[in-house]
């Protein structure tokens, strides 16, 4: 069976599956296709205004990745001093190209801040690939001796993480108008008849005039686990204080600045299963999308949010929005704080170890199909780990 390296941050794999013992089936990857795009909207008194937006893809006959996107737009008052801000980015790697233990990663990470009564701003960074597969046999010489009856399925894993930190430099500690949003969607091309999203999961946060944030998950996979996370207000962190230096930091850091508000939104590692149809030598594809967004209120907020990595601009966002922060602690801290949580307030436990070893596509348990005893063919891997900046 195939396995999986320790990934970093998105790893893709296919395993072997055994059927009856004997005949074996394999998921053949005929073609790739992957596009990343980040955006970024000013607006002005409510209204839409300076538009930024960047983009890139790859196809199966192309060598050259990764691919990236990033854009940002600012305001500055006349005297160039910087009071307004929105920066997106991510990041997709070809699955092609094995670089090091990852095979395949992608990257997300949206922020902005406002200190102006009139600006703020709305980012979004998307990553998706799309993968044709065709299941058949692996043995050379010999055909399929069975065909799988109506209603048969392979079980197949996403593997979540992320991290959100809404702030306010406002006496009053509102959010207002603050919002960051994940969506992830896996579509099966043959549901043509049907809604074709085989997993489908947004889940929003929502900050108020009372300086908290609210939370909504809205998911088609009925009967499972709850999505698991985790929301810190300073009122937690100061309960944390005591028996964890990430979270004294960031109280230390609140307390030294004068900041009433500052809530950290931690979604550890969790196991997202969906199903799909097994149909042999009729080839398909299918599709996952990763949609990380943002958005901030006028005067005095700000939000930021990672997918796949730990924050690694935040340290820079915050330095603009808050004068005297040392943003490198408060970053530091914030993903030190995601690295170890499990999402004890969002509901049961379904959280993967943020270390999985080598057989982690092969372990995450068998798909019923019946008689044939089908394992885990397809997973799509998102983690918390990356590689660059390593020291944070």
């Amino acid at each position: 069976m195939a396995t999986c390296k320790k990934p970093s941050t998105l790893l893709i794999c296919a395993v072997f599956a055994n059927v009856l013992g004997s005949a074996r089936v394999q998921a053949e990857i005929s073609a790739f296709r992957g596009s990343v795009r980040t955006t970024v909207q000013e607006r002005i008194d409510g209204q839409a205004a300076s538009f930024n937006e960047s983009t890139d893809e790859y196809a199966l006959s192309r060598g050259a990745t990764p691919i990236d996107a990033g854009a940002e737009l600012t305001s500055t008052h006349l005297d160039d001093v910087l009071i307004a801000s929105g920066q997106g980015y991510c990041l997709l790697n070809d699955p092609r190209i094995p670089e090091g233990e990852n095979p395949a990663e992608y990257e997300l990470e949206v922020g902005c801040f406002s200190n102006s009564p009139r600006m703020a701003y709305t980012v979004t960074s998307f990553a998706g690939q799309t993968r044709r597969i065709v299941f058949g046999p692996t043995v050379p010489g010999t055909t399929s001796v069975f065909r799988p009856a109506t209603g048969q399925q392979i079980e197949s894993t996403i593997f979540l993480g992320g991290t959100v930190l809404f702030w306010s430099t406002l006496p009053s500690g509102s959010l207002r108008d603050t919002h960051a949003s994940i969506v992830v969607t896996v579509r099966d091309s043959r549901r043509v008849l049907v809604d074709p999203s085989v997993l489908s999961l947004r889940l929003v946060f929502e900050g108020d005039e009372l300086g908290q944030v609210d939370s909504s998950v809205v998911s088609n996979r009925p009967g499972s686990s709850p999505i698991l996370f985790e929301v810190h207000d300073l009122t937690a962190l100061r309960a944390l204080a005591d028996s964890d230096e990430a979270a004294a930091a960031l109280v230390a850091q609140a307390d030294v600045l004068g900041l009433d508000t500052l809530v950290a939104v931690l979604i550890p590692w969790q196991r997202l299963r969906y199903t799909y149809d097994l149909r042999l030598n009729a080839a398909f594809e299918l599709t996952a999308d990763f949609e990380l967004s943002v958005r901030n209120g006028p005067q005095g907020s700000g939000v930021a949010a990672v997918m796949g990595r730990p924050f690694d601009v935040l340290e820079e966002l915050l330095e603009q929005s808050v004068t005297g922060i040392d943003g490198r602690l408060v970053q530091e801290s914030v993903n030190i704080l995601a690295r170890h949580a499990t999402g004890a307030t969002g509901g049961a436990n379904e959280a993967a170890s943020p270390y999985p070893g080598g057989s982690l596509c092969g372990a995450l348990g068998p798909a019923s199909v019946g008689a044939i005893g089908l394992w885990l063919s397809w997973c799509w891997f998102l983690g918390l780990e990356r590689r660059r900046r390593a020291d944070r």
